[in-house]
């Protein structure tokens, strides 16, 4: 009976979440199916027949994820993923209850590494690409064609325009995934400004110190003409900036994320790109801002 009530509040909860246009959220109708039956996830684990495939790592778990469930299911599997990126215990159990009659299909870590002290790396591997759909015996071709059709998931690489002025939104939540998207922006030859978004609520991790870590300097050398800093700890970023030798005419701050947009686009010449780096809460406090004006689907509407 506790496994019947737990289920029936993770799927009433949910709905009314996303009726009053509240989010996709799992994490709350898992918490609390959790509490009412704890033992839940481990007993609903034995319904997986086809088995569970676990992604790890430091970056692209979500869109990797996302790019898994698009071959399955072009291959007629039927499959549970959370694409909301809620991974703990209560994301991961929240999105199985909402999809109780489905099956899930989810291997190692196989991104590289290296130390530049001592020369310790990740060795070659014998699969280096598409090994889960190889492991589980879909065809290349298939796999490809799938691939070749996806789109970015919400909060990576996503790109949208207001009148003529283009954004590009790319979740960068660590020193490693900033770096990253920093020397993305880098390459693009296109004219550039920046509005970065700093949250520190818990599942962001409460410790912001990490921006010390991320490159950047790398930036200071840069054609652009302001950055502006958001969010609840964006005076962070930009006493962080300052130390990368950021000149501080460029720099700006508003913590208030609607307001640091429309300021940024109103800076913004027709020519030119607005690239938004927020970490996790600050990505879905501006993507729902952004869903709320039309310019960004609702992530779950999407799925």
């Amino acid at each position: 009976m506790r496994k019947f009530i737990a289920s029936l509040v993770a799927k009433s909860l949910t709905k009314s979440l996303r009726a009053f246009q509240l989010g996709g959220r799992t994490a709350l109708p898992g918490f609390l199916a959790e509490k009412i039956f704890p033992s839940l996830l481990s007993e609903l684990r034995e319904n997986f027949s086809k088995g569970i495939i676990l992604i790890t790592g430091t970056n692209g778990k979500t869109t990797t994820a996302r790019l898994v469930t698009n071959v399955l299911k072009a291959k007629g599997y039927r499959v549970i993923h959370n694409f909301t990126g809620s991974n703990l215990t209560r994301g991961i159990l929240g999105q199985i209850l909402i999809n109780y009659s489905l099956q899930w299909a989810s291997h190692g870590h196989l991104g590289y590494y290296k130390c530049l002290n001592c020369g310790f790396q990740r060795t070659n591997l014998d699969i280096s690409a598409l090994s889960i759909c190889t492991a589980l015996d879909i065809e290349l071709k298939s796999t490809i064609d799938v691939l070749s059709e996806a789109t970015p998931d919400f909060g990576r690489l996503e790109r949208f325009k207001v009148d003529s002025k283009e954004c590009i939104l790319l979740l960068a939540e660590n020193p490693a995934g900033f770096s990253i998207n920093i020397d993305t922006v880098k390459r693009e030859k296109r004219k550039k400004n920046f509005l970065i978004i700093l949250n520190d609520n818990l599942a962001d991790g409460t410790d912001t110190s990490w921006i010390w870590n991320v490159d950047f300097e790398s930036l200071k050398d840069e054609d652009f003409r302001f950055v502006i800093c958001s969010g609840i700890r964006a005076e962070d970023i930009a006493l962080r900036l300052k130390y990368a030798c950021i000149p501080q005419a460029k720099i700006e701050i508003i913590n208030d994320v609607r307001q640091a947009f429309q300021r940024a686009v109103a800076l913004m010449n027709d020519d030119e790109r607005l690239y938004i780096l927020p970490n996790y809460t600050a990505m879905l406090a501006i993507r729902g801002y952004l869903a709320g004006e039309g310019l960004l689907m609702d992530f779950w509407r999407s799925q």
